[in-house]
């Protein structure tokens, strides 16, 4: 919620966070279907138009707000007006490279412990499920998204991948790679200048998405 908090200074709109189930207590697809039914509910019930409407999350969040706009393209509902995912764990078969060449830097996050989370997460599930694993999904028509990744995190292959993937689709993408950042490094926006320089951009990034819809 504080960084929520911090974006929403940024970019002077009001934010909904969707209180989603979590594993281990209801693993996939629990938070995937929540989330889902939010961004439709925002739409059908409070009479949101796409337009209006910007999905953001960091780390796994990350991932489900690309994955929300895959189900969203799929199902003809009215997409988003731009994306922002922030060190997305958009692969949970790990089958990237940084897994094991950034391992060495990152203080947070390591594949063994990662493996844990996705095998409590995904219950016996496919890993390379896209709505688990959005890398793997459909970014033809896709709105404008914007991923800022660490060099310091084993998660930044994803971030490579997701980026690769929605550009050979023909779909607009804006990808930093910040030197020496960490996981969800912009978390820290009141501590480095760096993570403050990350929030300031993507809301200025945001508000501009919002007003070329």
């Amino acid at each position: 919620m504080a960084y929520a908090a911090q974006l929403c200074e940024a970019t002077q709109f009001s934010a909904f966070l969707p209180d989603y189930r979590i594993a281990p207590e209801s693993p996939f697809p629990a938070a995937y279907e929540d989330s889902c039914e939010a961004y439709a509910a925002l739409i059908a019930d409070f009479k949101f138009t796409g337009s209006r409407i910007v999905l953001a999350g960091d780390s796994s969040g990350g991932a489900l707000a690309i994955a929300v706009t895959q189900y969203a393209r799929a199902n003809d509902l009215p997409l988003p007006a731009a994306v922002y995912s922030v060190s997305p764990w958009a692969d949970l078969t790990q089958s990237g490279s940084s897994y094991t060449s950034r391992a060495p830097f990152d203080p947070i996050l390591h594949k063994d412990a990662l493996q844990g989370f996705a095998n409590a997460y995904l219950a016996g599930a496919d890993p390379a499920d896209v709505r688990a694993s959005p890398v793997f999904g459909d970014f033809e028509g896709f709105p404008p998204v914007l991923i800022d990744v660490g060099t310091d995190e084993v998660l930044l292959s994803d971030s490579l991948k997701l980026a690769e993937c929605i550009a050979l689709a023909g779909s607009e993408v804006q990808l930093s790679v910040w030197d020496d950042m960490i996981h969800i490094f912009p978390w820290f926006a009141r501590q480095i200048p760096e993570g403050r320089l990350a929030t300031e951009r993507a809301g200025r990034w945001l508000r501009n998405r919002m007003r070329l819809r």
